[in-house]
């Protein structure tokens, strides 16, 4: 068994490969938030995480779940704004 754990994971080019896949999903205010705390020793501050994530992360992953819809081909999407209370849709496999 291989784990695979990454960004667009469910375009065209890849998706047909996985047996099984499990889409996270979070808000993106959810998400930039978390970097800003994770991310600081790499870019300085949080106002520094924040930018570079709302001008290149944020629209890249918009793009990629506009247009491609990996959510409609996961296995699984698990629901991830709350860890704590995170919620799993099961998919037919």
């Amino acid at each position: 068994m291989l784990l695979f754990d990454g960004v667009f994971l469910l375009r065209p080019a890849l998706r047909l490969r996985w047996d099984f896949s499990i889409f996270v999903q979070a808000d993106f205010p959810v998400t930039v938030a978390r970097t800003e705390t994770r991310d600081q020793h790499l870019f300085g501050d949080a106002a520094a995480v924040r930018r570079r994530y709302e001008a290149r992360y944020v629209p890249g992953q918009r793009l990629y779940i506009e247009s491609e819809y990996p959510q409609t081909h996961a296995s699984v999407i698990m629901h991830n704004n709350d860890p704590a209370n995170s919620g799993l849709d099961l998919r037919a496999c």
